[in-house]
């Protein structure tokens, strides 16, 4: 390790207590979900229906497009609404009309300030008290009853075809007969109404619902807690430290060696021949730039849809070709072109960084991979279009067709065969890279490289350890390790490591100088980025000593940004080094616009810089 040893010592430090924090909550998620009642009874004994109709509801929803169709608990496509909050305000004022009239024999609205204040409060401590007794039960009076069922007709009928709500249905980019067997629409109902149960009922020994007062409802006074209001503020004081932080590291632990950077008279990589594996990465970059394109195209038909929700230009494509497929596709199609850049851009590197040479059957590998990613799109595009078109048996849709869940809407079986393909690029890269190892000189870069590249090959697994009948609060946790973990995580940190390589070979940056910037980039992103991941739950049911642990770090997210700036203005200096260097302006501009573009708008400009590196720097390939 020698001089990089504080370097390596922060990136363990960081990793074994970022995943105790994010394991021990995890704990915490595991153990504080909101119940799932063993059924819903009236206050004479009778049963309205159970926990296998709400876990049937669920499943029924997830077929539908599940988050890509409006949102639940507050996670999903904003087209339509969110169910949570649109059947709790929907039935609290049937509640309120139903009380007003047993009190007043008048509506609610047309009640004085005092008399509609007595109602809310009686409403609002039934609503707040309806907690799950010994038996796992949870009681309904005769007027919540009236207004669950009600509310459950309008939900029934939206997802059905009935022709008074198409207008509705057209708003909301649904097609008719979204959900088509009447026992389904009915379980989903309950599943929606499980969920607005647990975000109006009170957590035990609390004073907030079990979505921390989740969503804002003036008519039962559901407001921000004060524990959100303060770690909000105190989150910005971390972020503003965290900058601090950073910068006084930066400013008196920076060495002058950079200045006395001579870089080479010609360009590294115009001397570097072609390996037959890089060669082979060439239709990895045509399958690329297809898929970006066809993401395009499913972007354009998802705006479209805002403005005809169940036509294109007149025509009725919802009813062939709906919003939730269109915004699945759209969603998949980026992601798989965004994980594939990364995969190729690896593989690229790695007989560069093997001193030009390739492992025996690697190029082999890396069509078997293409192959494999090939089937892997066209059959999980088709696995989740035939799953939303109900054309697969309700037992196999999570396997083979739509999940239900945002960013990893594709079936299980799919999921695994992606999982699997991520870990033989692992074996691919791993096996190219390990024979530099035996090189002389320093080896902390590769070190760092190398670990970039297990993490991205290891942490897609998590997404699988949710099942179809998980609490939602549970299946949110393992998502996030993936959306926001694995992408926004270890993918940064490979990002960084691969681009420290290129701008070393390039002579822009000293081997040292891209050794600390990879190793100490890690350790800042993940800081932040693993106990952050606890933001994404704020709405599905944790505790609020989450919503504070994922408001706290996730706010560190953003300290690296500020030293982008001093960076991008010293390669940019360097770029007048050598007369070659002037041909590598675009890529470097391109790649600080898209640091500052991703941070703020998204993870998959990321890899165009990349690929724009790559064909520029080799014409070649």
């Amino acid at each position: 390790m020698g001089e990089y040893k504080k370097y390596w010592i922060a990136v363990v430090a960081v990793l074994i207590i970022g995943f105790s924090i994010l394991g021990y909550l995890g704990t915490d998620v595991y153990h504080q979900a909101p119940p799932v009642p063993t059924a819903y009874v009236s206050q004479d004994g009778q049963v309205l229906f159970t926990k296998e109709d709400i876990l049937h509801g669920q499943s029924a929803w997830q077929s539908t497009g599940g988050q890509s169709v409006g949102t639940v608990l507050g996670h999903g496509a904003y087209q339509a609404p969110d169910w949570t909050a649109d059947w709790l305000h929907k039935e609290v004022s049937v509640m309120l009309d139903i009380k007003s009239q047993e009190a007043f024999g008048v509506l609610y609205d047309q009640l004085g300030p005092a008399q509609q204040a007595a109602i809310k409060e009686v409403v609002k401590k039934e609503y707040l008290g309806s907690a799950v007794r010994e038996d796992g039960t949870v009681v309904l009076s005769p007027e919540r009853i009236t207004a669950m069922n009600l509310t459950g007709r309008y939900f029934v009928e939206l997802y059905g075809d009935n022709p008074d709500l198409t207008l509705t249905r057209d708003h909301f980019a649904m097609k008719d007969n979204t959900l088509p067997e009447l026992q389904d629409r009915i379980d989903m109902a309950r599943f929606f109404f499980w969920t607005t149960w647990m975000a109006s009922t009170q957590r035990p020994g609390t004073d907030a619902t079990y979505t921390n007062n989740w969503p804002h409802e003036p008519l039962l006074d559901h407001n921000p807690t004060p524990e959100s209001v303060v770690w909000s503020v105190v989150s910005v004081i971390i972020l503003l430290c965290g900058i601090g932080v950073v910068v006084w590291l930066w400013a008196f632990g920076k060495k002058d060696d950079e200045h006395a950077l001579v870089p080479p008279t010609e360009d590294p990589i115009s001397k570097i021949t072609l390996t037959p594996s890089q060669r082979a990465l060439g239709k990895y970059l045509f399958t690329i730039l297809a898929l970006f394109l066809f993401q395009l195209g499913m972007g354009g038909i998802i705006a479209h849809y805002t403005v005809e929700g169940q036509a294109f230009y007149g025509i009725p494509l919802a009813q062939y070709f709906p919003y939730s497929i269109a915004r699945t596709w759209h969603i998949q199609a980026s992601l798989f072109w965004i994980a594939m850049a990364f995969l190729s851009a690896g593989l690229f590197l790695a007989p560069i960084i093997n001193g030009g040479k390739d492992p025996k059957y690697q190029k082999l590998g890396v069509d078997i991979l293409f192959w494999a990613l090939v089937v892997l799109v066209v059959g999980s595009f088709a696995g989740t279009y035939l799953g939303v078109a109900h054309q697969i048996p309700a037992a196999w849709n999570f396997l083979l067709g739509h999940q239900g869940y945002e960013y990893i809407e594709l079936g299980r079986i799919w999921q695994w065969i992606e999982y699997i393909g991520i870990l033989f690029w692992l074996v691919l890269m791993i096996r190219s890279i390990i024979g530099a190892f035996k090189q002389k000189g320093d080896k902390n870069l590769i070190a760092a490289f190398i670990f970039s590249v297990i993490m991205v090959g290891i942490f897609y697994g998590p997404g699988l350890f949710y099942g179809e009948h998980s609490h939602l609060a549970i299946m949110e946790y393992w998502r996030w390790w993936v959306i926001h973990l694995w992408v926004e995580g270890f993918f940064e940190v490979f990002s960084t490591t691969l681009m420290a390589f290129i701008f070393v070979t390039l002579g822009l940056v000293s081997y040292r100088a891209g050794t600390v910037a990879a190793i100490s980039s890690g350790a800042i992103y993940l800081i932040g980025g693993i106990p952050g991941t606890f933001h994404h739950l704020y709405f599905t049911g944790v505790t609020s000593t989450i919503v504070a642990t994922g408001a706290s770090f996730s706010a560190l997210e953003v300290v690296p940004l500020v030293l982008l700036g001093y960076e991008a203005f010293e390669n940019y200096t360097r770029l007048h080094s050598a007369p070659w260097m002037h041909r590598l302006k675009w890529p470097v501009y391109c790649f600080y616009c898209r640091v500052l573009l991703e941070s703020s708008g998204g993870r998959g400009i990321r890899v165009l810089d990349q690929h724009a590196c790559i064909l520029v720097l080799h014409p070649r390939s």
